[in-house]
């Protein structure tokens, strides 16, 4: 800092002028040093597919899964002789196959239309590859009940849309939500049923159409994000679902626990694992395995399957 000496010649003293206040550097603060904060985690971004609008066609007049999925269907909905979630399940495939026809004839190729709750469908275009493509990636283990109605026997008239598989797949998530939200509701019947059974399957069925995907059809999958993004946005839906309902007295069966199990720790199924976390954000991987569940004689029992009622 710079200072002005002035001599006083009557005193024969010197004194030292200031200079301005404003000249002055202000003195550092004595204290804790300041603390540094690590930043703001930021949330994940959800992996969303791009929607299109389903118009509404009736009103019915309830706050639940079943009336949106119905009150979204141009054709008749299916009807509650089998009970609420097959009316869902049945009615689903009924949006689908609107959504199919029109953005097909609209886009002037082969594509597949899927419900997402909330007016919502996704387009997806087809992939060049075959249902008879997608068995082998899906050990004996893996392949539950379901396996021969839906990747054999229907391979016969839908073999060349491999979507069809997903057809399947959102129709189940779209019956199991609603079961679950009618046992939320207190509108359920109370009968048991495996209701959220088909959430797990068909994971496991898209995932292995994944795979068929990325090696008969390696150019799609890598270039089609929507088909990659749908994929992720499904299997969270369906894990919800499945999450949820699973520990429901009306749709706990052990055969779907077991089923979970074989997923998360079979020798077999790590392909699959390995998959799931390198391309599909590893949804379903964070469970944990079903160890010392409890289980009624009819929750042991098993099931076949029967083909769907619906014309898709």
């Amino acid at each position: 800092m710079n200072v002005l000496i002035l001599l006083n010649k009557s005193r024969k003293t010197a004194y030292v002028q200031q200079p301005p206040s404003y000249l002055i550097p202000d003195k550092p603060k004595v204290g804790p040093e300041p603390q540094l904060r690590e930043p703001e985690p930021q949330p994940k971004r959800e992996t969303v597919p791009e929607f299109v609008k389903v118009p509404k066609f009736r009103e019915i007049n309830e706050d639940s899964v079943y009336a949106d999925v119905l009150n979204h269907s141009k054709d008749r909905p299916f009807g509650d002789q089998h009970g609420r979630s097959t009316n869902v399940h049945e009615t689903g495939h009924g949006i689908h196959s609107y959504l199919r026809n029109g953005y097909t004839r609209e886009l002037g190729k082969r594509v597949n239309g899927f419900y997402c709750f909330d007016g919502r469908g996704a387009i997806i275009e087809e992939p060049n590859m075959r249902i008879s493509h997608i068995r082998r990636f899906i050990p004996e283990n893996l392949r539950s009940y379901r396996y021969k109605l839906y990747l054999v026997d229907q391979a016969r008239s839908w073999g060349d849309m491999p979507l069809y598989i997903y057809d399947e797949w959102v129709a189940y998530v779209l019956g199991g939500t609603s079961n679950v939200d009618d046992v939320k509701q207190g509108r359920h019947n109370g009968k048991w049923s495996d209701g959220v059974s088909g959430c797990l399957g068909f994971s496991i069925y898209a995932v292995a159409t994944c795979m068929a995907v990325k090696e008969h059809d390696p150019e799609y999958w890598e270039n089609n994000k929507q088909f990659r993004n749908f994929t992720i946005w499904m299997l969270r839906k369906a894990n919800e679902t499945y999450k949820m309902g699973r520990r429901m007295e009306q749709f706990k069966w052990e055969k779907q626990d077991k089923l979970l199990n074989e997923l998360l720790t079979s020798s077999s199924a790590e392909p699959m694992r390995r998959f799931m976390l390198e391309n599909l954000e590893g949804v379903w991987l964070d469970a944990q395995p079903v160890v010392n569940e409890r289980y009624l004689p009819h929750q042991r029992r098993e099931l076949r399957a029967k083909g769907c009622s619906c014309i898709h």
